[in-house]
């Protein structure tokens, strides 16, 4: 019914992936994909973030050159929020040299200063559905969002409680695309009629790890068909002939 032209969530070698760049492109191209995003982790990560960030931009520009005229490749980041005031670590010396930027919560992240270490771990750990900690989070990915550098936001309400249709109205004044994710799959389908009431676009991502699950968005594709969206909503789909 739908095909799957563009798969902006991928990670390699260069965070923790298990592919390669050109790995990441061979499998885009034998799925018959237009557009892969590389979208390794940010630096900011304690456990996986990029360590040599020139050696990773360097290994995406190498491939872009290989395979232009086959598959469009583009140079990503997937940033971690950070800090209770929206605080995320983009790498200030590159920030103009993304493609697109990618943004979501992520454990293990290093936090911006105490308070945010204390709410992000500490009272996450201890009451992490609490109302209070669920609108402290909600603030921070507006604060985030309403910076207007983040082109998708990852995986929303993963691993911390938010008030997704409050993120997805931030998400439509800033721009921001909001994901329906097949690796992470806690947003529901009856989530989803809710935040597209907000008029927010949408985009399915296979978050791949591995090289063999690029374009693999079935998980996220049937909840957001379940849902009522079509190609209307989502950004990188379209109908088959």
């Amino acid at each position: 019914m739908y095909k799957l032209f563009a798969d902006y969530h991928t990670h390699t070698v260069w965070s923790h992936g298990k592919g390669s760049v050109q790995d990441n492109v061979n499998a885009a191209m034998a799925a018959g994909l237009e557009t892969l995003g590389i979208s390794d982790h940010a630096p900011g990560h304690l456990f996986y973030g990029v360590r040599d960030m020139q050696g990773y931009m360097d290994a995406i520009h190498t491939q872009q050159q290989i395979c232009a005229g086959k598959l469009r490749l583009l140079a990503g980041i997937e940033l971690n929020l950070t800090g209770m005031h929206g605080q995320y670590d983009l790498p200030a010396q590159y920030r103009d040299q993304f493609d697109f930027v990618i943004m979501g919560f992520h454990k293990g992240a290093r936090p911006a200063d105490f308070t945010s270490f204390f709410e992000y771990y500490i009272a996450r750990s201890i009451s992490g559905s609490s109302k209070r900690l669920k609108v402290k989070a909600t603030d921070a990915y507006i604060a985030a969002l309403m910076k207007k550098e983040i082109t998708i936001l990852s995986h929303p309400g993963y691993a911390i409680n938010i008030d997704k249709v409050e993120v997805a109205k931030a998400c439509l004044e800033a721009g921001t695309l909001f994901e329906i994710n097949t690796s992470h799959t806690g947003l529901e389908a009856a989530e989803i009629v809710d935040i597209a009431k907000t008029g927010v676009k949408f985009l399915v991502s296979s978050d791949a790890h591995v090289p063999d699950r690029i374009a693999q968005v079935d998980v996220a594709l049937q909840k957001a068909i379940a849902a009522g969206l079509s190609e209307k909503e989502i950004i990188n789909i379209r109908r088959k002939d």
